[in-house]
């Protein structure tokens, strides 16, 4: 791969790209729900309601500018990992994604915590982000949406407001088919990427 990554994501990424190297593009474009183009070589792919651009075999995944190493390193293993199982329809919480509990604490430090605090007195910025994203309601909290971070693998996210008793909550949920496509770590990733670009929209500072 010779895309440059900075950060603690260029082994990961360089990992992931040896993968979708070594697998069959149709194969992986049908279970992971993008699109080969076999002509130009290239895989598209919805991610948080934009669409991005993988290479094959080289991995390189183009708008460069509008992804990051997170990003990268989640649409890479994405395709190669993807098993194309339907969704099962029932929500697990982090904790209850294989070894999620060990992780929960770092997860909820840096995914729902800061949701929580940016979004409690502000549901109307969250709704206008959380539908930026192409979200549909949930049903769940003050505000809730499911949003399809990729095209199997939808996530819920939800607000509950704070008041005198009690602080602001939030949580970001999986569907049960989520650890057939992605290990823990890589959805740990994903949820914190979730966040942050909900964020990113509520700070004013659209991706």
């Amino acid at each position: 791969m010779t895309q440059e990554v900075s950060g603690n994501y260029q082994s990961g990424c360089q990992r992931a790209a040896e993968l979708v190297a070594a697998g069959e593009p149709l194969l992986m474009a049908d279970c992971s729900g993008s699109v080969f183009d076999a002509d130009k070589q290239l895989f598209t792919i919805k991610y948080f309601n934009r669409s991005y651009y993988v290479a094959y075999p080289s991995g390189q995944v183009s708008p460069t500018k509008e992804v990051n190493g997170a990003d990268k390193q989640i649409l890479l293993y994405y395709l190669a990992k993807a098993s194309g199982l339907p969704l099962r329809g029932n929500w697990l919480s982090f904790m209850q994604l294989p070894g999620g509990p060990h992780h929960y604490g770092p997860f909820k430090k840096e995914a729902i915590n800061p949701l929580a605090k940016r979004f409690d007195n502000d549901l109307k910025t969250f709704i206008k982000a959380a539908k930026d994203l192409g979200a549909k309601p949930l049903g769940i909290g003050d505000a809730g949406f499911i949003i399809r971070a990729l095209p199997k693998i939808p996530l819920g996210v939800a607000i509950w407001q704070g008041d005198d008793e009690f602080p602001a909550t939030a949580n970001i949920v999986y569907d049960a088919s989520a650890p057939t496509y992605l290990t823990t770590d890589t959805l740990y990733l994903l949820g914190i990427q979730l966040s942050k670009k909900l964020l990113e929209f509520g700070d004013g500072s659209q991706i």
